[in-house]
């Protein structure tokens, strides 16, 4: 990069936002050359720091762009540092898996593919989905519900109670 603390500026912006995320007009809020900040924008995603989100139209940190931005705030890191730190062994999963795209494909695909077999479950097996409600009968006695009756009075008592000292 060439100028690395203009780079680290918009990195460390997005980072320390509320959601962790920013619109472009956010971004070049204050700032007094536009062309610059898109350029730098559109480098940042070119390098896989930052990642625009079509629906919602805003900027995120990537994986990458956690990581630069933890070891610029961090002047001395410890020496000999045995485990890695949660971001990097995450990132070396989704890095597995063939970045963030690829991995938000597969997990969607599984849920695809667990809807359809539960489909098809349910479909060949339709006494699966009935409860027959006299089983129901049979597992609430009468000791269950006055341990229940106790405890909705319990809790209405206490409602009650609450809105007396909020009107005192």
């Amino acid at each position: 990069m060439q100028d690395t603390t203009k780079y680290l500026k918009v990195l460390i912006r997005i980072h320390d936002a509320n959601n962790e995320c920013l619109t472009l007009s956010e971004l070049l809020e204050g700032e007094e050359d536009d062309q610059e900040v898109n350029q730098i924008i559109q480098r940042l995603i070119d390098e896989d720091l930052i990642e625009f989100i079509e629906k919602e139209n805003v900027y995120y940190l990537t994986y990458d762009g956690y990581g630069v931005v933890e070891e610029n705030r961090e002047s001395v890191k410890p020496v000999g540092q045995i485990q890695k730190s949660e971001i990097e062994q995450y990132k070396d999963v989704v890095n597995q898996f063939g970045g963030t795209k690829k991995l938000q494909k597969i997990v969607l695909g599984l849920l695809f593919s667990a809807a359809i077999l539960g489909s098809i479950y349910f479909y060949l097996n339709p006494e699966a989905n009935k409860s027959n409600p006299s089983d129901i009968k049979h597992k609430i006695n009468q000791e269950t519900l006055d341990g229940m009756k106790e405890q909705l009075e319990g809790v209405i008592d206490s409602i009650q109670e609450a809105k007396k000292l909020e009107n005192e």
